[in-house]
């Protein structure tokens, strides 16, 4: 685990225990582990938002990457996740209405013919 520099979000030396905590015991993100992909976890996301009533105990805290991170906390206010891509500049998302084999096949053969 790297050093990382407080900021203003930072609620103290008893979180920062508990953040450094977490982050050991199980450095993987989980929700990308779910999905059959290892990342490094950088963050401790609360499963529920302390703005919900969400507490520090362990129970309540998960070790995420910074994506999946981004993507929770979007979604505890109300917002869609954002849509990565692949190289091919299709969206990862399978369920996204690019990946469709229509859009697929005219993205390939566009490409084909440059």
């Amino acid at each position: 685990m790297s050093a990382r520099k407080p900021t203003a979000r930072d609620r103290g030396r008893k979180w920062r225990d508990i953040r450094a905590r977490i982050l050991s015991d199980c450095p993987v993100c989980v929700s990308c582990a779910a999905s059959g992909v290892a990342r490094e976890a950088r963050e401790v996301d609360h499963i529920v938002p302390l703005f919900k009533g969400g507490t520090d105990d362990a129970d309540n805290l998960q070790p995420l990457c910074v994506e999946c991170h981004a993507d929770k906390s979007r979604a505890d206010i109300g917002l869609k996740a954002r849509t990565r891509s692949a190289a091919s500049g299709l969206p990862i998302n399978p369920g996204h209405h690019w990946n469709d084999r229509g859009a697929v096949k005219t993205l390939e053969r566009l490409v084909m013919d440059t």
